[in-house]
């Protein structure tokens, strides 16, 4: 008994240090922000992410898959990275993403499409970031208690070590609730489609605040050797020649749109392979507004064509014949987005078409740190601790003094 006391008071410390240095992270470092109201988006002209396309590439890519790393504790299974490439490769891919939790991946850094990537986060409720473009891995994280201020004080730190920042799997475990996740700033992409989670809706929630972020749709495979783990939902590009700069320059500036392929039952690689490279020969010809009409011209016939818009409602909805699909900007339409699915069975999810007050992407509004509620905020936080501490000790001292008998 003497010996199991000490080692349950052991145990119990080293369960209670990591809680108490996350709440140390999130009391005492994380500053507090104020949030900006949201601000559709509204002006007389239209910014059009497929305005210029006719010169360059379409590549496909997959930024989300695993690898075995950690001697295999994480979720890798028995991926190694040749195998990852060389299933990506037989599909036709050009831009395949090795996206290893906490970790980048260099087996391939020779090659030319070489795109630094890795999944951020170790936490409880699956608060996941793709960092594009990092030379270095940040290990800072809030693994058990979040709140606002917390997301939004690592997006801004991810931010500051790679390009870009992608929201994962945003409805999985509510890691961005959608009463927060259009508050947060500091990010680009949002996965809107993956093995995980379907988060269309969280999508909405960010386009009707006016922010500018753009649709990724990725596999996050974790077992290249489970035919419906990958080839599931694919990026696609338009890029000015296949340079890892150009594809990150196009992501930035919402070129691109996502392919969710047909999927078979009882399929095979051979299938599967075959249909993903027929579907790169689905992609817009040509985007236009004019007199508030948005016209899209697919490279394929389209089957059924929805247009959604302002808080995720759908304007227009239909059977379509032939390879066009077009709705008109009302005056409450702040924005207006086409989903498809093509007579091949592929879905696609193109990037919005939003009203802007001049030429070009707009700046969004970002959340700042209010650094007097911060220092209020940690000096009461300061305060309320030692106290607790002083009265655990003086709680101690009595228990102790109560023990000695003369």
């Amino acid at each position: 008994m003497k010996v199991i006391r000490p080692l349950v008071k052991l145990l119990a410390l080293l369960l209670l240090m990591p809680v108490a240095a996350n709440l140390i992270l999130v009391f005492v470092v994380c500053p507090v922000y104020d949030f900006p109201a949201p601000e559709p988006f509204s002006g007389d002209s239209y910014y059009n992410p497929y305005e210029e396309i006719s010169d360059g590439d379409w590549l496909k890519g997959n930024f989300h898959a695993h690898t075995r790393t950690f001697w295999g504790l994480m979720n890798g299974r028995k991926n190694s990275a040749e195998a990852v490439r060389n299933r990506y490769s037989d599909m036709g891919y050009d831009i395949i993403g090795i996206s290893d939790y906490m970790g980048i991946n260099r087996t391939f850094e020779d090659q030319p499409m070489f795109i630094p990537v890795y999944e951020h986060g170790y936490n409880y409720n699956k608060t996941h970031q793709l960092v594009l473009g990092a030379e270095r891995v940040q290990w800072l994280d809030f693994q058990f208690v979040q709140t606002i201020h917390s997301k939004q004080f690592m997006l801004d730190t991810l931010g500051d070590d790679g390009e870009l920042t992608v929201i994962n799997h945003p409805k999985r475990r509510d890691g961005y609730p959608l009463d927060q996740l259009y508050r947060l700033g500091g990010f680009q992409l949002v996965e809107i489609w993956s093995t995980i989670a379907r988060s269309t809706l969280h999508w909405d929630s960010l386009l009707s605040a006016g922010k500018p972020v753009f649709a990724m749709g990725n596999d996050d495979c974790h077992d290249i050797y489970d035919i419906n783990d990958y080839g599931v939902a694919a990026t696609v590009v338009f890029a000015e020649g296949k340079f890892p700069a150009s594809v990150m320059d196009a992501l930035r500036k919402g070129n691109s749109f996502v392919l969710v392929p047909m999927q078979e039952e009882e399929d095979t690689h051979e299938r599967k392979a075959e249909r993903s490279i027929s579907s790169r020969e689905i992609y817009p010809v040509e985007v236009s507004v004019r007199d508030d009409l948005l016209d899209i011209t697919m490279s394929k016939p389209i089957r059924h064509a929805r247009f959604i818009g302002q808080e995720g409602r759908v304007r227009s909805e239909g059977d379509v014949t032939g390879p066009t699909a077009s709705a008109t900007f009302e005056s409450d339409d702040t924005y207006l987005r086409a989903e498809f699915v093509m007579e091949s069975g592929d879905r696609v999810f193109l990037n919005p078409v939003f009203r802007v007050q001049g030429p070009g992407l707009p700046e969004p509004l970002l959340p700042r740190v209010n650094w007097g509620k911060t220092l209020i905020y940690r000096g009461v936080t300061l305060v309320l601790t030692v106290l607790c501490i002083g009265v655990a000790v003086r709680s101690r001292k009595r228990r102790g003094a109560g023990l000695y008998r003369p």
